[in-house]
């Protein structure tokens, strides 16, 4: 899917994609387990409530943080697309730095 097609897609199905990602990734589960319970205390009868709150706490933090940054960077990344002269900019730096690698390429002795 190239850039051009990706502004068709409704941004609700990319949210729902980064959802289930973030959910079904492992080592975030991990990092929940092992980093928050070192913060709750587990001293008094609502051990599991603090965790709870502690938790709720810091995936709305990581919630407005996120949104921010997508938000910052879709801002961004449509300013940079429909400048022309950034774009012959990075057309003609991109196609030095290709060149570049092949030349390496090129005299680099196989061992």
């Amino acid at each position: 899917m190239d850039l051009k097609r990706t502004s068709d897609v409704p941004l609700r199905k990319h949210y729902i994609q980064g959802v289930i990602t973030n959910v079904a990734n492992p080592k975030n589960i991990l990092f929940y387990l092992s980093f928050l319970p070192q913060f709750a205390s587990t001293n008094g009868e609502n051990g599991s409530l603090a965790l709870l709150l502690l938790g709720s706490t810091f995936a709305l933090i990581v919630l407005l943080w996120c949104s921010l940054v997508t938000y910052f960077s879709t801002l961004a990344t449509k300013t940079l697309k429909d400048n022309k002269t950034f774009n012959i900019i990075l057309d003609k730096v991109s196609g030095i730095v290709f060149i570049a690698l092949g030349l390496k390429l090129l005299v680099t002795k196989p061992n």
